[in-house]
């Protein structure tokens, strides 16, 4: 499905959010074609013109995740035509910009694709289940301050906060999220103490 998602061309809006939106269905799209496409945006200054990102989505693995979703128009692409109108749903945000790191998530459910995207260079080390989570922090720590690229640490700590706050913000129950969403922040801002003393 995540792939199906991947591969979706749709023509952006170039001044007004339409109520459908266009996409072309080619033969990887018509194996998952999306359900819906969000529409993406921060709550910024109103007077500033607001920036949206459309991220095409199958409405069936954000329910099964999130709890505080809008409600979602009805939708049943039919796939077997070379176009399909998806309903828009618009939905705001405090990080769009890390909201496709949550999205591949919730499709894969894979923690070590996850891991690759919020930290900088995670050491192999890390797949060892055998390791205490408490070991695994501290190795994981050591291994990012050695690096002593402090812009690069604050980069994904900002990505880290960003993936928080927006699985806080769609009411998101996964052990195996937050558990990672943990690892990483404590790794990575471990690793930025370590270089400042």
């Amino acid at each position: 499905m995540l792939t199906a998602v991947a591969n979706v061309h749709a023509q952006p809006p170039v001044s007004t959010l339409p109520c459908e939106l266009e996409i072309v269905v080619n033969d990887i799209v018509a194996t998952h074609c999306p359900t819906h496409m969000l529409a993406i945006y921060a709550n910024n200054n109103a007077s500033q013109k607001r920036k949206v990102t459309l991220f095409p989505t199958h409405q069936l693995v954000l329910a099964a995740h999130c709890n505080h979703l809008p409600p979602f128009p009805a939708s049943h692409p039919d796939a077997t035509n070379p176009t399909v109108q998806v309903p828009v749903v618009p939905l705001c945000l405090p990080s769009p910009e890390t909201f496709s790191i949550l999205q591949s998530y919730l499709y894969t459910k894979r923690v070590d694709a996850l891991l690759a995207m919020l930290l900088p260079a995670p050491p192999s080390t890390l797949s060892d289940t055998n390791v205490p989570l408490p070991d695994m922090i501290k190795r994981l720590t050591h291994h990012l301050a050695a690096s002593g690229n402090m812009p690069l640490l604050a980069r994904h700590a900002m990505i880290i906060n960003g993936v928080w706050r927006n699985a806080c913000a769609l009411g998101v129950y996964d052990d195996k999220l937050w558990n990672s969403i943990e690892v990483a922040w404590e790794a990575v801002v471990g690793a930025m103490s370590m270089g400042c003393a």
